[in-house]
């Protein structure tokens, strides 16, 4: 057996899978999917192979999940929609950080999970 050098699906640990479906499709731009696992888990639909998936499952169990460093990094052309999202959802944005090749700000979703988003330098 070979495992695929590929990935997959991105699993986010979240407490209130409709809240954060609500979230991740406004900070993305897409369409809200129905939950499955009894509202356990809800499969935001990306372009692409990757999926990106809010699973509820580790909340539910009562486990503590460690969200002091970026959980996932996506990319965007310009930071200005980005601002625009988080201040009319009330979510905090660092300042820009300048990583040599591009430059990046950390927001946190609604459950305090750190994510990255980048904008490569042209």
């Amino acid at each position: 057996m070979k495992v695929e050098p590929r990935i997959d699906a991105v699993f986010v640990p979240v407490t209130d899978v409709a809240r954060a479906a609500s979230w991740y499709s406004g900070l993305l731009g897409l369409p809200e999917a129905d939950s499955t696992h009894g509202g356990m888990i809800r499969d935001l639909p990306l372009p692409g192979e990757t999926g990106l998936i809010l699973d509820a499952h580790a909340h539910a169990r009562g486990e503590v999940i460690d969200r002091r460093v970026p959980l996932l990094m996506f990319c965007a052309s310009d930071f200005d929609e980005v601002l625009a999202f988080a201040r009319a959802q009330g979510t905090s944005v660092s300042e820009p950080e300048d990583i040599g090749s591009a430059t990046v700000r950390y927001l946190d979703d609604p459950d305090g999970n750190r994510i990255c988003i980048k904008v490569s330098k042209s």
